[in-house]
C-alpha cells in the first residue's frame, strides 16, 4: 500500500501539535530531548563524505589536503602513516595517482547544505540542514542564529511501510526530525525530502521569548 503525499500533511501536523503541548518548563530540560529521540521511532545515521580529495574534511580541496596526502605517501592500511581519505583512487595505497587526483580536484567544495527550506507564508524564516554533519542554520527577519550542531537529528524508521522504507534506502523520501535545545534557541523541525519537499519548523528564542514558524509546503518548488 503506497502512502500518498496527501497523508503526509496531517501526519506531520499531528507531530507539531503534539510538540506544542509540551510545557515550556519541560522544554528546558534534557528529558524533552530524550523522549523525542526514542529509538522506537528514530534511528541514528551517518553519511560518507561525498567530496573526493578533501583529506582533512574541511569541505574544500586545497593545498592542505595535498600536504596531508604527501605526508601519507607510500603508506598502506598497515602503515602508521596511513590516511584512508588520502587514498582518493581507492587502490589501498597512497601514491602518485592519489596526488595527481587531488591536484585535479583542486578548488572543489562540498555542498554545505543538503536541504534548504524557506517559509512560503511571508514570515521570512529559513532553515538549512546538513545531514552529514548533523547541523543546521536557522534564519529569521530579526536574527541569523548561525550554524549549530543539532542536539538530536535523526531519520524516521519505516519498517511497516515498504514503499517508504525503499525510498529511504534509495536516499529520497526521508523523514528528518531535528530537536534542538541550548541557552538561546529551542527548535523542532520535521522535514520530508521528497521530490516536492515539505518542512514544518517551530523555534523559540529563549532569551526574547519570541516564537518563529516556518512552513514550506508540498508542491511549492518549480
Amino acid at each position: 500500500m503506497r502512502l500518498s503525499k496527501a497523508l503526509w500533511i496531517p501526519f506531520l501536523t499531528a507531530i507539531i501539535i503534539i510538540s506544542l503541548t509540551i510545557p515550556l518548563s519541560q522544554a528546558c530540560s534534557d528529558d524533552w530531548i530524550d523522549e523525542w529521540c526514542d529509538d522506537d521511532w528514530f534511528e541514528d545515521y551517518s553519511f560518507e563524505d561525498d567530496l573526493p580529495g578533501d583529506v582533512n574534511g574541511d569541505g574544500k580541496v586545497d593545498l592542505t589536503d595535498l600536504s596531508e596526502a604527501i605526508l601519507a605517501w607510500g603508506s598502506n592500511s598497515s602503515h602508521p602513516r596511513w590516511n584512508p581519505k588520502a587514498d582518493v583512487v581507492e587502490d589501498g595505497e597512497i601514491d602518485i595517482l592519489d596526488i595527481l587526483r587531488i591536484i585535479i580536484l583542486f578548488g572543489n567544495r562540498a555542498n554545505a547544505w543538503d536541504l534548504v527550506f524557506e517559509d512560503v507564508c511571508g514570515r521570512g524564516t529559513i532553515l538549512k540542514i546538513n545531514l552529514a554533519k548533523k547541523c543546521f542554520q536557522f534564519i529569521t527577519p530579526d536574527k541569523d542564529y548561525g550554524v549549530r550542531n543539532a542536539t538530536c537529528m535523526r531519520l524516521a524508521k519505516f519498517r511497516s511501510c515498504r514503499c517508504m522504507r525503499e525510498e529511504s534506502e534509495e536516499g529520497r523520501g526521508r523523514l528528518i526530525i531535528i530537536k534542538h535545545l541550548d541557552d538561546e534557541l529551542r527548535l523542532l523541525a520535521v522535514a520530508h525530502d521528497s521530490q516536492k519537499d515539505l518542512c514544518i519548523t517551530i523555534a523559540w528564542d529563549r532569551q526574547t521569548q519570541t516564537r518563529y514558524f516556518l512552513i514550506d509546503k508540498v508542491g511549492i518548488e518549480d
